[in-house]
């Protein structure tokens, strides 16, 4: 494991996020961190199902079905949230202490910005290409970015889904994405 591309990539997305949190208060970074917590949910819940319908629909090829979904459904909803945060700044003109107002915004902006990363490192992950594939996996930051969005999306699931939603089914799907399926001996004989 070594420092690449995809850790400049990440540090980018981490540091940006943190510039930002300047000139914001507190109240737009819960609902920031809220809506990063909802895209990481919603995205890994909802991936697969959102990806086949894409190919029935819109005949998206299988080979890419699910990158476009995870990207569509996860750039969605950041892009709503990062949309409408001024009604929230408005209808929720709050004033907190200065110490809460700096350091909460501080705390609730690096997690979020460490949940947009992981969401990025899942999606350049999913693109199924040789070299990204390489890439992440070998890069350095690769044990925190692919477990980040999945543990978020394991603890929402277990904590707040499940208990309001006895049916709702845990996508197991999401482990394939750091770690796809082998192929059996047998199948890779098939194929030649």
């Amino acid at each position: 494991m070594g420092f690449n591309w995809v850790d400049i990539v990440m540090a980018v997305i981490i540091l940006k996020g943190m510039h930002s949190v300047q000139k914001s208060i507190f109240v737009t970074e819960v609902y920031h961190f809220v809506g990063a917590a909802l895209a990481t949910f919603i995205t890994l819940h909802y991936y697969v199902g959102f990806g086949h319908y894409l190919h029935k629909s819109f005949s998206v090829p299988e080979s890419v079905q699910s990158f476009a979904a995870f990207c569509l459904l996860g750039g969605g909803i950041i892009f709503f949230f990062f949309v409408s945060q001024g009604g929230w700044k408005a209808l929720l003109s709050v004033t907190m202490p200065n110490f809460l107002e700096h350091w909460g915004c501080l705390v609730l902006a690096a997690l979020r910005n460490f949940m947009y990363a992981g969401l990025a490192f899942l999606a350049l992950t999913m693109f199924d290409n040789g070299l990204f594939a390489r890439e992440t996996q070998g890069s350095f930051g690769s044990r925190i970015f692919q477990n980040m969005s999945i543990a978020t999306y394991s603890f929402m699931h277990q904590n707040i889904v499940q208990p309001l939603f006895k049916h709702e089914r845990f996508n197991d799907q999401v482990y394939h994405i750091i770690s796809p399926p082998r192929k059996t001996p047998v199948e890779v004989k098939k194929e030649q």
